[in-house]
């Protein structure tokens, strides 16, 4: 994390495959850390939701990216795992949001 921003240095956070009792472990000794997914199985799980709604192909792609972000070459795209204020997230989810409408039919009940 601290070597895609230097910023993120001091942030105290800690990360698991989503398994309850492991985050529960991690949990009590570090009360005020952050409990993050890791980017398979955050990814594995926006995955498993747009294959719940029948959202495959392009659109798929397209929203993936959106909320992943993606490295085209050495440049990176961003997507919402990237945004670095409230504000900034909060902008690009209505985008998003407004986008998987138009995508897909079932777009409204993903982003819900």
């Amino acid at each position: 994390m601290v070597r895609l921003n230097k910023n993120t240095q001091n942030a105290l956070v800690y990360g698991t495959d989503g398994e309850k009792a492991l985050g529960e472990g991690f949990g009590r000794p570090l009360p005020y850390a952050q409990h993050l997914l890791c980017d398979l199985h955050m990814k594995d799980n926006v995955m498993s939701k747009l294959n719940e709604f029948g959202i495959q192909g392009k659109a798929c792609e397209i929203i993936l990216s959106d909320i992943l972000g993606k490295d085209i070459g050495s440049a990176r795209e961003p997507g919402l795992v990237d945004c670095e204020s409230p504000t900034d997230f909060d902008r690009n989810l209505d985008r998003l949001s407004n986008e998987c409408h138009l995508l897909h039919p079932l777009g409204e009940h993903f982003v819900t």
